[in-house]
């Protein structure tokens, strides 16, 4: 499940990707490859985002701001 998010236009995931790690220092055309079918969600706080065992996009997702709790049901194994 997804939880409370909105989408933001793709000039801010642009700039976002662009200074991340992964993909800094892509040229152009492979950054438009990129950031043409991403999309940046924004999350409330506490919100889930994912659940274990559910079927996401085949994609990753980068954290911008905040952090991010893993947990196996009750058990939180990590904070990012």
């Amino acid at each position: 499940m997804i939880g409370a998010m909105t989408l933001a236009g793709p000039h801010r995931y642009r700039a976002i990707l662009a200074d991340s790690v992964p993909f800094r220092g892509l040229a152009p055309g492979a950054m438009d490859r990129v950031v043409g079918p991403a999309m940046l969600l924004e999350a409330a706080p506490g919100s889930p985002v994912l659940f274990e065992g559910e079927r996401s996009s085949p994609g990753l997702y980068v954290v911008v701001e905040g952090e991010v709790e893993v947990h196996q049901g009750e058990t939180r194994l990590n904070v990012l």
